[in-house]
């Protein structure tokens, strides 16, 4: 056997110990975890939950069902974009739980292993999410801009 080839398989092992090695304290992580959940995947699950909250308050105003064209149409969709993007992470989580019924070893390992296999997907929907948290607190401001200059306008000509 050449030395290359002998490099690529000495590099070959070492990338399979250090998956075995990550993907085993993750496992041991969830076991020992009360919630059945590693630390970030239960940040993520509270930051969507307070963005699905929020995007669904954001998107109760009645007088814009039919004017999707302004400043508050504008956060009704973004707020609306949010919410779903933040739901569907929130499955995707919630799947990824440990469950406390027997086998909590074995559930562990499987669900590390999930975990790692979905770690793009997970990554790819928290980028969305913070773009459109993003977005959304552009229209929040820019409403607040809006109503901060033209209502005092409004109420000096038409009110008085």
């Amino acid at each position: 056997m050449d030395g290359i080839s002998a490099l690529g398989i000495a590099g070959n092992v070492v990338q399979f110990i250090e998956f075995s090695y990550s993907l085993l304290s993750d496992a041991r992580a969830l076991y020992r975890s009360a919630s059945g959940q590693n630390e970030e995947h239960i940040e993520l699950g509270e930051i969507s939950k307070s963005l699905t909250t929020l995007s669904e308050s954001l998107g109760t105003y009645p007088e814009v069902q039919q004017q999707t064209q302004t400043p508050r149409g504008e956060i009704q969709k973004a707020a609306t974009s949010c919410k779903q993007i933040a739901v569907e992470l929130s499955v995707v989580l919630e799947k990824l739980k440990v469950d406390n019924n027997g086998h909590r070893k074995w559930k562990s390992f499987v669900h590390a292993l999930r975990s790692h296999l979905q770690s793009d997907k997970i990554q790819s929907m928290k980028e969305r999410l913070e773009f459109m948290r993003d977005n959304l607190s552009i229209h929040i401001i820019s409403q607040i801009r809006y109503d901060a200059l033209y209502l005092p306008i409004y109420h000096l000509f038409f009110l008085d």
